[in-house]
């Protein structure tokens, strides 16, 4: 919807985005950069927004040659940039993921630029290498993004602005200035409730109720339920029993996944509580379940990790699932882009990285301190507020490892001004001379030349894999080595000339890894910047209740005011740091779970070696590798588990509509009542029950040569219609009579009664018909099967004669003698020989059913808007659309699953179930004939409408099957058995204006495949 913008604001409705400027322009009615210039210039000077502040331009790139060469040379002129200014401007196309939708091409390129301004990130291409002229590119200010990410602002530029080329096909020229709204109200997260990853609590008070909610929701998987479905249920059942001893959480993205992990949990819950694997059970898709939950009586410990854990591409969906951090972190920073360092995670190429260059690139980024250390705080930041402000996890304990300490005061809130830290940061010469760089501070204590050794020679950090007391006694031989952390009882880190760093590995005789930063650190050299430490670190203090901070200055509880925190911080910098010794005072104050609250996953790595077997859970809330959103999920499985108290309610959303039920939910069995009886109206009923008509007057019989026939009468004419009115009495004009130059007056009641009179004869004609026909199908059909039954006792009787009863020497079995003449077949068939077995029907009675039999017959006979909902009411309204045929040719009885999504052809899949009854019309020997198997198997009409294949043919196209194979497994199906159909959408192809649907289906009785 387009709208005036004061209008808009007014109304409170949301904006997506504001179009600031269009510009057109046409050059002889062919692609032309000149036009491309024009268009564009004056669009962006309507707007009046320099080309360096567009953050995102939509591409026409339609792939025509002639095209392309057009915008690109026209768009690298007025988006040029400096020959030493960044990279400023994003680049992609729409078409690149649904290719060229040619008039509706500019639409799509349109929302796209539309919904990056309002989710505000950057759309990835994929599969982009380089542009076909790489020369007339690198002039402009165009960088093409591989992957999505958050579209962060840097302080000299207030908001998001985009622009989206079109170049029509009859020459027209277009571009569109597009910016976001400001002061737009907080948005929640679409995006976070379209992540296929589902997690699925179950409480419960032993083992037995876990493994009975594990058979529930395996039947109500098969039964077809969505994920999203049985999660929401799972979510609101657990809500009400979060005190409830035991939580199972299973993760899964596909009906299958979750199988297998319920399948697995059957097995691993009963080890847990059989005190395996320390009471726990976990898989690799982030399932969990702990018999021992440390949330009882633990404490939650916050832990904040280290300043250079970060990595190419960290958070880059954060901010998308969780649009409320723009906002927050706002509060905090006004340059989120500059804060966060996104030129730095997310790097701006006009080709496409290679491995070894992103590797490079890291390489480089970890070499920059002051960017590592402000990388290391954002992140502890945006992970803290979406662990309390969303999930509400509240720590109880707070502490950090090393650089962690700065991060832990600025994520929980002691200190609020993030642009104060930032600049005391960036204007100190500790990270630029003193401790990086060249090092000025070590040169000093060491006496060394200020050039010789070179900066990357004077310093390095080495992790060793072994213990402290291994490694003390050979440094006492290398003054320029230094035990810097003691990270773990087997992992500690040491620092100092590389040289001599060496030889004491050598001598240690352990594996070691030198770190990727060559920062000083937590050692003596340090201690001539401690005043410096305390300088940057003074900012006003912000007291934080029920939150307990704990330093390795003292190792102990830290007071929070200005000076203590900064001394605090000062201090841990300059001396050795041993986070062993913290982690163990935090654990001796009653801490359980520790969550590690940054980048990477190092520190928890380190609590678990440090506390061993001891009663706790180490956790991370990023791991490199694995995608934000399956790294919460997963984390926030083993909190529930644990029983740590937690908001899961940002992870579902209410479903917009559950899958159709109806209230017309009556059980109607086969071979019973009609249902016509039930569902039907009086004129069905009619039709369904032919004897209901008047019987007609009997007709004389006559006979002739023997026979009786029944007489016909003769046939006479009678009026259709006859007119009659009170004014105009009207007579039949003889045949010379002469012909006046009026006509008689009807009046138009008369008409309108007439015409009434003429309907309702039609209709009752039409009726008269079809009750005829009906009743003729039905006395073939009961005269087919009176045969049938009498053939078959003929055949039962022969085979008993056959065996010896009443046969005489050569074969001949004399007729037995049932009172009727011999050669005369009664029209009654006798009873079988022997006695008859009764009818054991075997019906599936399944406990979730989509739709039911009422629902099919809607389907076929009615509405389909009543069956699917109203999305579905206009196609009621096309004179052709996919149905399942009717009674007597329905053969089924309900649908208990369909996996599929309206408008999206793609593989998909139902389950339905026929209930063949007894008696029949079609039943042989009390078995159903394979056509009737075959035709069973009928609903992929259902679930082709159901993906809303009618809305494309709008009574235009029909069904037609083209082709099939079928293998029969199995004996024909008899009457009381259920027979259940698979069915399969495997593939769509377009045929012109058709689609082609390829399918498949399996039919099982019971669970043998048939």
């Amino acid at each position: 919807m387009v709208q005036r913008y004061e209008q808009a604001q007014q109304t409170d409705r949301h904006i997506y985005a504001v179009i600031e400027g269009m510009g057109f322009a046409r050059d002889d009615g062919k692609p032309s950069s000149k036009a491309v210039v024009q268009a564009s210039q004056h669009a962006l000077h309507e707007a009046g927004v320099p080309p360096a502040e567009v953050g995102y331009l939509e591409l026409w790139g339609s792939g025509i040659a002639s095209e392309d060469a057009a915008e690109a040379a026209g768009l690298q002129q007025v988006y040029r940039r400096a020959a030493d200014a960044p990279l400023s401007c994003a680049v992609g196309s729409i078409k690149a993921q649904v290719g060229h939708t040619f008039t509706a091409a500019s639409m799509a390129g349109l929302l796209r630029a539309i919904l990056c301004l309002d989710e505000r990130y950057i759309p990835p291409t994929p599969g982009w290498h380089a542009p076909q002229d790489l020369a007339t590119w690198q002039a402009s200010s165009f960088y093409v993004a591989p992957e999505p990410r958050p579209w962060l602002l840097p302080h000299d530029i207030r908001r998001r602005v985009a622009a989206v080329n079109v170049i029509g096909s009859d020459g027209t020229h277009a571009h569109l200035v597009l910016a976001e709204a400001e002061q737009q109200p907080p948005r929640s997260s679409a995006y976070l409730h379209e992540m296929t990853l589902h997690l699925f609590p179950l409480t419960g008070t032993n083992e037995a109720a876990l493994l009975a909610h594990l058979d529930t929701l395996e039947q109500e998987v098969r039964a077809g339920t969505t994920l999203a479905h049985l999660a929401y249920r799972r979510f609101e059942a657990w809500q009400h029993h979060t005190s409830a001893p035991y939580t199972l959480a299973l993760v899964a993205d596909s009906a299958e996944a979750l199988l297998r992990e319920i399948e697995r949990a059957r097995a691993g819950v009963p080890a847990a509580f059989a005190g395996e694997q320390q009471g726990e059970w976990k898989t690799p898709a982030g399932s969990y379940f702990t018999a021992q939950p440390q949330g009882r009586t633990g404490k939650v410990a916050f832990v904040y990790p280290g300043a250079f854990n970060a990595y190419v591409g960290l958070g880059q969906h954060l901010f998308r699932l969780f649009p409320l951090l723009h906002e927050q972190f706002a509060r905090i920073t006004r340059d989120a882009a500059g804060t966060v360092n996104d030129r730095l995670l997310y790097p701006r190429s006009q080709t496409h990285l290679a491995a070894e260059e992103v590797r490079d690139h890291e390489a480089q980024m970890l070499g920059q301190s002051i960017n590592m250390l402000e990388v290391g705080s954002s992140f502890s930041v945006l992970y803290t507020i979406v662990l309390r402000e969303v999930f509400g996890i509240q720590p109880a304990i707070a502490f950090g490892y090393s650089q962690g300490e700065t991060a832990m005061v600025q994520a929980l809130g002691v200190w609020t001004d993030g642009d104060a830290c930032s600049r005391a940061l960036r204007e100190s010469p500790l990270y630029h001379t003193r401790l990086a760089g060249p090092k000025q501070a070590v040169r000093e204590f060491w006496g060394t030349a200020p050039d010789t050794p070179a900066d990357d020679e004077l310093w390095a950090n080495y992790i060793l894999m072994t213990s402290a007391d291994k490694v003390r006694p050979h440094l006492e031989d290398e003054p320029h080595v230094y035990l810097a952390i003691i990270t773990a009882p087997r992992e500690v880190m040491i620092a100092g000339d590389p040289a001599a760093c060496q030889r004491v590995i050598k001598k240690v005789g352990c594996r070691s890894l030198r770190t990727p930063f060559g920062q000083v650190i937590h050692s003596p050299p340090i201690v001539s910047e401690y005043e410096e430490f305390v300088r940057i670190n003074r900012f006003p203090v912000t007291p934080v209740p029920d939150i307990q901070f704990y330093s390795a200055a003292e190792y102990a509880p830290l007071t929070l005011d200005t000076d203590t925190v900064a001394q605090s911080i000062a201090k841990v910098f300059c001396n050795q740091l041993d986070f062993t010794r913290l982690v163990e005072q935090v654990y001796a104050a009653g801490a359980r779970i520790f969550v590690e609250v940054g980048a990477a996953r190092t520190c928890s790595r380190w609590v678990d070696s440090i506390l061993d077997e001891r009663p706790h859970v180490a956790l991370s809330v990023n791991k490199r590798g694995v995608d934000d959103h399956t790294s919460l999920v997963r984390l926030l499985a083993q909190l529930a588990s644990h029983s740590v108290p937690l908001n899961l309610a940002p992870l579902y959303a209410p479903p917009a509509s559950e899958p159709p039920r109806h209230a017309l939910l009556r059980q109607v069995p086969t071979g019973g009542a009609c249902i016509a009886d039930i569902f039907g109206t009086p004129d069905q009923q009619l039709r369904f029950h032919p004897q209901a008509v008047p019987p007609e007057p009997a007709a004389p019989v006559v006979q002739s040569n023997g026979h009786r026939y029944a007489a016909v009468p003769a046939y006479e004419p009678q009026p259709l219609i006859s007119l009659e009115s009170q004014d105009t009495p009207m007579s039949i004009t003889p045949e010379h009579a002469p012909v006046t130059a009026s006509a008689p007056h009807v009046p138009e009641q008369a008409t309108v009664s007439a015409i009434a009179t003429l309907y309702t004869t039609y209709q009752d004609t039409l009726r008269h018909s079809t009750i005829l026909e009906s009743r003729a199908h039905a006395a073939f059909l009961g005269s087919r099967r009176e045969s049938l039954r009498q053939l078959f006792s003929m055949v039962q009787q022969q085979m008993q004669l056959g065996n010896g009863n009443g046969a005489n020497s050569n074969g001949y079995h004399p007729p037995k003698d049932n009172g009727h003449p011999s050669g005369v077949v009664p029209h009654e068939a006798p009873a079988p020989v022997g006695t008859e077995l009764p009818f054991t029907p075997r019906y599936s009675t399944p406990s979730n059913v989509v739709w039911n039999e009422a629902d099919l017959l809607e389907f076929a006979q009615g509405s389909i808007a009543k069956v699917f909902g109203d999305q579905y009411a206009i196609i009621d309204n096309y004179s052709r659309r996919v149905r399942l045929p009717a009674p007597p040719y329905l053969l089924v009885s309900r649908v208990t699953r369909i996996a599929g999504t309206l408008g999206e052809f793609k593989p998909c899949s139902i389950t339905t179930e026929y209930d063949i009854p007894k008696d029949a019309w079609y039943s042989v020997d009390r078995q159903a004939p394979w056509a009737i198997s075959v035709e069973s198997g009928q609903c992929d009409l259902l679930l082709i409408s159901y993906l809303g294949i009618d809305f494309a043919a709008q009574g235009n196209r029909v069904y037609r099957l083209l082709d099939c194979t079928l293998t029969f497994m199995d004996d024909l199906p008899k009457e009381g058995e259920t027979l259940r159909y698979d069915i399969d959408i495997n593939s769509f192809v377009r045929s012109g204006d058709g689609l082609l649907f390829f399918f498949s289906y399996n039919c099982y009785i019971g669970d043998k495949w048939y």
